[in-house]
């Protein structure tokens, strides 16, 4: 298969860090209240993820028709050329990690670095210099962004199977305006075929095995409601734009987000997180089959207990 412009996206969750989460303005973020999912209703606040309180406002969208011809949605593990990475910028405790992925990531492609000014791009650089991290290999983006979740907010790529196109699939994300200006001035950049769909959802809580299926949490239901999508809505979205089938999991114990707690590895091969086994919102994942027809391998990992924030920095 040719290889394109497939970019991986880091999230901060990649860094090994600890202690409670401090919000923007200092203080500590507080675990939000379980939803009712028979009586939710969209309010005119919300409790985002890490339970921060915001009005809701949704993101704009111009849609896009969906692709016009069968595409091929990556998998994470397959080859790619690139990483998207938004540093971040007055996280002093996370720049050590940051360089060292930075400098893991030259070794086998392009770092894809956004920066919001001159300013901005001046102080990563000066940090990348000072851990002794060469920047032979980064492509400096200047394009602004409110976050460095990357992975929520960047692009989905996609492979077109007749035309041979590599194209971007652009879903809403909740986060910020600036973010989600990211995938359409990338798509300015590199002229690919892009998709903006109707899909409001953060790719933290997408999973595709890279063989037609996607698994993701019941998050995405709730998102869905913001803006009056039904699952099946929901699905015929997935179908029409990723050409895979939505799998929708529980909501694991620490986040709603799927890749907070479980991930596939391969087409036939999970790390989950090792929480009680008889959680009840524990993703059932040991009577799946997967798109191989086999059943799948489970492999458990030691995870931290959630924190009294109701928020875990992990990454599985």
């Amino acid at each position: 298969m040719k290889i394109g412009r497939w970019l991986f996206s880091v999230a901060m969750s990649l860094s090994v860090l600890s202690g409670t989460l401090i919000a923007h303005s200092g203080e500590a973020l507080v675990r939000p209240p379980a939803f009712d999912w028979d009586t939710w209703q969209p309010p005119k606040y919300v409790p985002n993820w890490k339970g921060v309180p915001h009005e809701l406002r949704l993101p704009p969208i111009d849609l896009t028709d969906p692709p016009a011809e069968p595409v091929h949605w990556t998998a994470q593990w397959e080859e790619r050329e690139g990483c998207l990475i938004a540093w971040p910028l007055g996280w002093t405790s996370t720049y050590a990690a940051f360089c060292e992925i930075v400098d893991e990531l030259q070794e086998v492609g392009v770092v894809y670095m956004l920066y919001n000014d001159f300013a901005s791009k001046s102080a990563i650089s000066g940090i990348l210099a000072s851990g002794g991290v060469s920047q032979d290999y980064c492509d400096w983006l200047n394009i602004p962004y409110n976050d460095n979740w990357t992975r929520d907010w960047g692009p989905q790529n996609i492979w077109g199977q007749e035309s041979d196109n590599w194209g971007i699939v652009d879903n809403r994300c909740l986060y910020g305006p600036q973010s989600n200006n990211v995938n359409p001035a990338l798509n300015e950049m590199w002229r690919m075929d892009y998709y903006e769909s109707p899909i409001l959802t953060e790719g933290g809580n997408l999973c595709t095995d890279g063989m037609g299926r996607v698994f993701c949490t019941r998050w995405c239901l709730l998102e869905a409601s913001l803006v009056g999508m039904s699952e099946e809505e929901l699905r015929e979205a997935y179908w029409d734009y990723l050409n895979v089938e939505l799998t929708i999991l529980p909501s694991p114990p620490i986040s709603p987000h799927l890749d907070m707690s479980a991930k596939l590895v391969d087409p036939v091969t999970w790390i989950i997180g090792e929480w009680p086994p008889d959680d009840p919102n524990t993703p059932d994942i040991n009577n799946l089959t997967a798109s191989t027809g086999n059943p799948y391998t489970i492999y458990r990992v030691h995870q931290p207990d959630r924190l009294p924030s109701g928020y875990c920095r992990t990454y599985t």
